[in-house]
């Protein structure tokens, strides 16, 4: 594994004592058991799904979300943990999203938008949930976005393996 050392980290990657959140292997971030990443992005709204959290609504709900020009864009930090991810406005630190990686039922982006992304939880953990909804959020780039995603669908494996 090769990663940046502490003095070289970039600005989404938050250090836990001497251990750097994210490394790379191959160009893909990897993460660390002890470690979590922190993102600055837009938040664009959600999408609801009711009872369909499949990956291939993630298409049509981030067209829908940024073409509703009613909706109030925020800027955000985006949090992957090790147990979930957490959504914070920026401006006062309030929780706005909250979600266990049981809860998520996909992640992704499409491919002629990179800078949107966006991932899929359930009010429930997923085998359960009736209403899902696809949360939609925007980067400055992206290689960052990409980044993201790959730490959330890392944390799918933290807790298969967990489970």
């Amino acid at each position: 594994m090769i990663g940046p050392s502490s003095a070289q980290a970039p600005r989404h990657v938050r250090q836990t004592g001497n251990v750097t959140g994210l490394k790379l292997y191959q160009g893909v971030p990897v993460d660390t058991p002890c470690a979590w990443a922190e993102f600055t992005v837009v938040y664009r709204g959600f999408y609801p799904l009711a009872e369909d959290g499949r990956v291939d609504r993630i298409h049509d709900s981030i067209e829908n979300v940024i073409t509703d020009s009613g909706r109030r864009k925020e800027v955000v930090k985006i949090e992957t943990t090790e147990t979930g991810v957490e959504v914070r406005r920026l401006s006062d630190n309030e929780l706005l999203l909250n979600h266990s990686y049981t809860e998520v039922s996909a992640c992704g982006r499409r491919t002629d938008m990179l800078l949107y992304f966006g991932y899929i939880a359930g009010e429930t953990t997923c085998n359960m949930a009736k209403d899902f909804k696809c949360y939609v959020f925007e980067s400055e780039e992206a290689s960052e976005a990409k980044i993201i995603l790959c730490s959330i669908a890392q944390g799918f494996e933290r807790t298969h393996w967990f489970l």
